[in-house]
């Protein structure tokens, strides 16, 4: 079906809390990849855009984010409900009642709008006389269907391996887990897995060094703390002693702050470079 899209859209000047706590989980890059969504929506079909592995990973390079955190952050998306969770399920789509509701509002006066009756997420008596309700992509849901559907059994057995691989016993895990859950976000199977590979290496302190030092700068992503990760592992730092034991001895508040931001463990710099940006 072709449907053409907007040129412009409308945007609140005050979002609501699902977006307000996309960005607070994932900082401005989470904001960064909404608007970019909504976009996309709008500026192509109108209503909805499709989403699978390679168009992910054209819009990362597009909105210059790694593909694992657009993935990520599409996913709290759908989450909290900003994307409908069935649509995407079903038929591989971004859409939601809200889309689709300014989308019409933005084209009762073109002759003619034609509008996906699988997709449709809205009440009859809210669409205008100019919609034509179509029903033309069959074959392509039921195939995005089964994808979908295979996509599932694929986690199912990705969550499967990971809960027998760990033994349940292992505090270090579930400690680094609650630690993550309770200062930056729901964990999420890539996090687990990342965090899972990070205990391998180093111990459980210095991963609650890392999330301290995030919280403190208001950085709560993964990405951050992988930085700092990686660079006290980097400078032969395994525990959380000896990250804390390279730091120049505290003068003083202001004093304090500037040797921070003299460090030779550039964190922001290389969240940036994380996320494609450095």
């Amino acid at each position: 079906m072709s449907q053409a899209g907007l040129k412009f859209f409308p945007l609140d000047t005050v979002f609501d809390d699902k977006v307000k706590l996309i960005e607070a989980e994932f900082n401005h890059v989470g904001f960064v990849v909404v608007v970019k969504l909504l976009q996309k929506i709008y500026r192509e079909e109108g209503y909805y855009c499709e989403w699978n592995d390679d168009v992910a990973l054209l819009f990362a390079s597009e909105a210059n984010a790694s593909i694992s955190v657009v993935s990520e952050i599409v996913k709290a998306c759908i989450r909290r409900k900003l994307f409908d969770k069935k649509l995407y399920d079903d038929f591989g789509i971004l859409t939601s009642a809200g889309i689709q509701k300014r989308f019409l509002s933005s084209t009762t006066r073109r002759v003619s709008v034609e509008i996906e009756k699988s997709y449709l997420l809205i009440d009859a008596t809210q669409i205008s006389k100019n919609v034509n309700i179509i029903s033309g992509n069959v074959y392509r849901n039921e195939k995005n269907v089964d994808r979908q559907k295979e996509k599932k059994e694929i986690n199912k057995e990705i969550n499967k391996q990971q809960k027998e691989e760990v033994n349940p016993t292992d505090s270090s895990v579930a400690v680094a887990v609650a630690l993550y859950e309770k200062n930056i976000c729901p964990i999420t199977p890539l996090t687990y897995e990342k965090l899972c590979d990070w205990l391998k290496d180093v111990d459980i302190s210095l991963i609650e060094y890392a999330i301290e030092e995030a919280v403190s700068q208001n950085k709560r992503t993964w990405s951050y703390i992988h930085a700092i990760l990686n660079n006290q592992f980097n400078a032969g730092h395994k525990t959380k002693a000896e990250a804390e034991a390279s730091r120049p001895q505290k003068k003083g508040a202001a004093e304090d702050k500037q040797s921070f931001e003299n460090s030779d463990f550039d964190y922001a710099a290389l969240e940036a470079k994380a996320l494609g940006k450095g």
